[in-house]
């Protein structure tokens, strides 16, 4: 995590390890998994996360980029790419989404929509919108860290 205070909430929700993202996250990494052979990792913020991440990667592994929470464009060092075969990937679930057809797309709303009801996706609410607030709405969505703790969600019948 980038914040410490979320270290214990993330403990709470399942998490077995929460680790404080630092320059020697590597270290922490093969301390806590007894060097473990870690194939992939995921990365929401972009910027230098990527290649903090796949410095704890195996020989080969790829590091998948889902964001961009840092404003900044994704880094990875070349000798991680040359010595490390270490890869990064972009990942964005709306290309697998419109990929499937009318019937899978159908069938996959349902299901998260099942999941979402039963409480088994818990995410925190950082504000509601209505419609004609909209643009409020995507401003608080740009934002991230503290100033965003939870989703941003427009009220489509306000």
């Amino acid at each position: 995590v980038r914040r410490p205070e979320l270290i214990e909430e993330l403990k709470e929700l399942g998490g077995d390890e929460v680790i404080l993202d630092s320059d020697n996250l590597s270290d922490q990494i093969v301390k806590l998994t007894k060097n473990a052979d870690i194939r992939f990792a995921l990365d929401a913020l972009a910027g230098e996360a990527p290649a903090r991440l796949g410095c704890c990667l195996s020989n080969g592994g790829i590091v998948y980029n889902y964001g961009l929470v840092s404003k900044k464009n994704c880094q990875m060092p070349t000798w991680l790419m040359l010595n490390k075969d270490i890869k990064l990937q972009g990942f964005f679930a709306g290309t697998q989404f419109v990929e499937r057809s009318l019937e899978g797309k159908k069938s996959l709303v349902s299901d998260l929509a099942t999941l979402i009801s039963e409480g088994k996706m818990p995410s925190k609410i950082a504000g509601t919108y209505p419609l004609n607030r909209i643009k409020d709405a995507l401003i608080h969505a740009a934002d991230s860290g503290a100033s965003r703790d939870g989703k941003v969600i427009l009220l489509p019948n306000s």
